[in-house]
């Protein structure tokens, strides 16, 4: 197993315990479990999104995270997402808020709890607010804790791990080999059987590659298209001490009193996560077109991303942040599925690729780890937390089955 990022991590868990017998090994290029983009996320979940397939994905794994801060303890805030929405935006949503459990306000409520300006500013083409859906069934958790989980259970099993481990390539070889140079030749059944490091070759009957935006780095020296590319995704973090922020971080009025939910504006869908404990927001956004398809090593967040294009946006919508200077930064990388933004799951000659989750990757990890796992022990379904089936072709390439995800963050 190469990756031990969430999903990496929740992957191999569920491998060993549908498997107890098997020798499973997670290497990974960094020093210790969780230390990549999973450390660089804001540590929101949400189970409301587009498409069926997403749904049931993050459905199942919020269903599975409220359980295990139940059972051991894991901090998990069921403060909600506050969907702030043009009257546009509001009659494309409200196809598919039918069978969720939600709450509406309008601009004066929002106005009244926020602080948020709801008129639009043609110069920046940004729209008008006709009201904010709240979803409760969305918080935040204890990321550090979550990975911490997963990893130790896994150890426990007998699993092992080895960190500082960097990857080079993928080991391409002959099932039958006959000693001629250049093996394997195109008329020979060829197999990955394991990779080789920069500590040496680990060789293994199955090679699962979990690494999020790099999977494309292994898999295109291989040949084979596995729709994963890294984009880079970066977060702001804004200090709460005027007097106007200092009262939002700690908005009353919606699910638990003193935390309010995180907020999505409209139409750019800037994010704004209060973090009420330290008196700080993380702000970020999602830019697309003019961003490239790069894989970093270390992203470094862009000031003027946040001074020209965040910055409008968020203060036209919350003018307490005009004022309000950037007291950190960070970066890290979305692992975007060109195909329709919902996981991959699928194996090719004894590789299997996971990954994909389009920048939910921690509020899908558990469920995409059970299929991963359901792959890897040969099975047609996986059963999700819960008790529901999900059949694992679904989330492959040659019979994949999911409708497209428009609602990415």
């Amino acid at each position: 197993m190469v990756g031990a990022g969430i999903i990496g991590l929740s992957t191999a868990y569920h491998m060993k315990r549908l498997n107890p017998d098997h020798k499973i090994l997670v290497v990974d290029m960094l020093g210790g479990p969780g230390r990549g983009n999973t450390a660089r996320s804001v540590g929101m979940f949400r189970d409301f999104f587009h498409s069926r397939t997403n749904r049931l994905l993050a459905g199942s794994s919020v269903k599975f995270y409220v359980d295990l801060s139940k059972q051991a303890g894991l901090d998990l805030r069921m403060n909600g997402y506050l969907w702030i929405l043009s009257p546009e935006e509001y009659r494309s949503v409200r196809g598919y808020l039918r069978g969720y459990e939600y709450r509406m306000y309008d601009g004066d409520e929002l106005e009244r709890l926020t602080g948020l300006n709801t008129s639009g500013n043609p110069k920046l083409g940004l729209p008008e607010v006709e009201c904010g859906i709240l979803i409760p069934r969305a918080g935040s958790i204890d990321v550090k804790a979550l990975v911490a989980y997963y990893y130790n259970r896994f150890l426990r099993m007998g699993g092992e791990a080895r960190f500082g481990v960097k990857v080079r390539r993928l080991l391409l070889e002959a099932r039958e080999p006959k000693g001629l140079p250049g093996e394997p030749h195109l008329w020979q059944d060829a197999r990955v059987s394991g990779v080789e490091t920069d500590v040496g070759l680990i060789r293994a009957k199955k090679t699962v590659v979990a690494v999020g935006g790099w999977a494309p780095v292994l898999m295109d020296r291989l040949g084979v298209e596995c729709h994963v590319k890294a984009k880079k995704r970066q977060v702001f973090i804004i200090g709460a001490r005027h007097g106007g922020l200092n009262r939002l971080v700690r908005a009353g009025g919606f699910l638990m009193e003193g935390y309010p939910p995180m907020l999505i504006l409209p139409k750019f869908r800037v994010y704004v996560r209060p973090h009420p404990e330290k008196g700080l927001f993380f702000v970020g956004c999602s830019d697309h077109l003019g961003r490239p398809f790069m894989v970093e090593d270390r992203p470094r967040p862009e000031e003027e991303f946040y001074e020209y294009g965040i910055k409008p946006v968020l203060t036209h919508y919350l003018p307490s942040f005009s004022e309000a200077p950037v007291v950190g930064s960070w970066a890290g990388l979305y692992a975007i599925c060109t195909l329709d933004h919902q996981p991959v799951v699928f194996e090719e000659a004894d590789v299997i690729v996971v990954g994909g989750a389009s920048g939910s990757g921690i509020m899908k990890a558990d469920a995409i780890g059970r299929i991963a796992a359901a792959l890897y022990s040969g099975r047609e379904y996986a059963t999700l937390f819960g008790g529901e089936e999900f059949r694992v072709s679904d989330l492959g390439i040659k019979a994949r089955k999911v409708e497209p995800e428009k609602l990415v963050i």
